[in-house]
């Protein structure tokens, strides 16, 4: 057999470098060349065996990737090739270095590469055309690189830099995701139809601004570095179940034997003060507007005491200082504007303190 070598026309680079994509652009790419003679000479019109190979490097190495083809020459030497896959013919163990990295598939050798690839030719019964040829890009690789659509799985093997936002219509999971920006704010925003669910923690740093919707949480810990660990609310705080604090209770007419509780017109439950710190959160459920409210000091064990106690409504403090005496009973009448569904605070104030009890109720504002 003639000696032969190849002019390259022309290659055209149009394998899928993301997913499923198949419907869109094809998985293989066309490859075109002039096979002559040695001296230059054409060839003719037959069929020669051809070995198409790629690799990493220009010369040496492992092929990657190879096919044998029967293509067929023009009187001039001209030849038609399409490489993929499911075409040709896999090369034998004694016609490449390395057969196992031969057997994987096209489209996973060219969106692993790092770096270069070049593409290798070999006419059966000859030695490699050198040089090899290095692929470039073409108008469909050009494409690859700004991906409009995955259709099924999308692995991303370096970072993921996104401009203009991302947009996740399912699931998105990530075992660590941070948000990170070079300007003054950076948002993570959900939608009205989306949720945002992580199964460990969420670590905000800043500020965690929610609006518009609401916000489920089935458990929250607040916690500071510094001294006072502090919850604002600028607006309307409601809950259905119980806000604790060590042993603070939220006290509701729906639980009139709990300590400290209150309803209209009831007698309400004593308040001791075997805890010198207790605090009592009382909650007005069936009023709205100006209510009175009775404070009832006694004697504790017969013991006198000082009453230091102080009354929250709104953010406004009130407090009560008052000498009891074994065994007498003082009462203070409070009026006070406190809408339905509100709450005051009654804390004993007094660390020394330990001869006073405390109740307190509600009346509707005339009465």
């Amino acid at each position: 057999m003639k000696k032969v070598k190849s002019w390259i026309i022309g290659i055209m680079f149009a394998t899928v470098l993301i997913g499923n994509a198949q419907t869109v652009v094809p998985s293989a790419f066309n490859y075109q060349g002039v096979l002559r003679a040695g001296d230059g000479t054409a060839i003719g019109v037959g069929n020669q065996q051809v070995e198409f190979k790629l690799y990493n490097e220009a010369t040496g190495g492992s092929a990657q990737w190879g096919r044998m083809y029967t293509v067929v020459l023009d009187a001039n030497g001209l030849f038609n090739v399409e490489l993929e896959d499911d075409s040709g013919s896999k090369l034998s163990d004694v016609s490449v270095s390395n057969p196992t990295l031969c057997d994987g598939s096209l489209l996973s050798v060219v969106s692993t590469a790092e770096g270069q690839l070049f593409i290798g030719i070999t006419v059966v019964g000859d030695d490699e055309i050198a040089p090899r040829q290095q692929l470039l890009s073409v108008p469909y690789a050009f494409m690859a690189g700004d991906v409009h659509e995955a259709r099924t799985k999308f692995d991303v093997h370096g970072p993921l830099s996104v401009d203009d936002g991302a947009k996740v219509a399912g699931t998105m999971q990530a075992n660590s995701m941070i948000i990170t920006t070079n300007g003054w704010q950076t948002t993570l925003g959900v939608n009205n139809s989306g949720n945002l669910t992580t199964e460990a923690g969420l670590l905000v740093n800043g500020n965690a601004a929610i609006t518009g919707n609401d916000l489920y949480l089935n458990n929250v810990t607040i916690a500071a570095d510094g001294a006072l660990d502090l919850v604002h609310v600028y607006g309307t705080l409601k809950t259905e179940g119980l806000i604790a604090e060590g042993t603070t209770e939220m006290l509701s007419q729906d639980a009139p034997a709990t300590t400290g509780g209150a309803t209209i017109g009831g007698d309400g439950s004593w308040e001791g003060v075997a805890n010198d710190s207790w605090t009592s959160i009382i909650e007005a459920q069936e009023t709205d507007g100006m209510v009175v409210i009775e404070l009832e000091f006694q004697s504790n064990n017969g013991k006198s005491g000082e009453a230091h106690l102080t009354l929250t409504q709104n953010g406004v403090e009130t407090t009560f200082n008052i000498n009891v005496y074994a065994p007498d009973k003082i009462q203070h009448l409070e009026t006070l504007p406190l809408p339905k569904g509100a709450y005051i605070t009654a804390k004993n104030m007094d660390p020394h303190n330990t001869g006073v009890r405390f109740r307190a109720r509600f009346f509707p504002f005339g009465l």
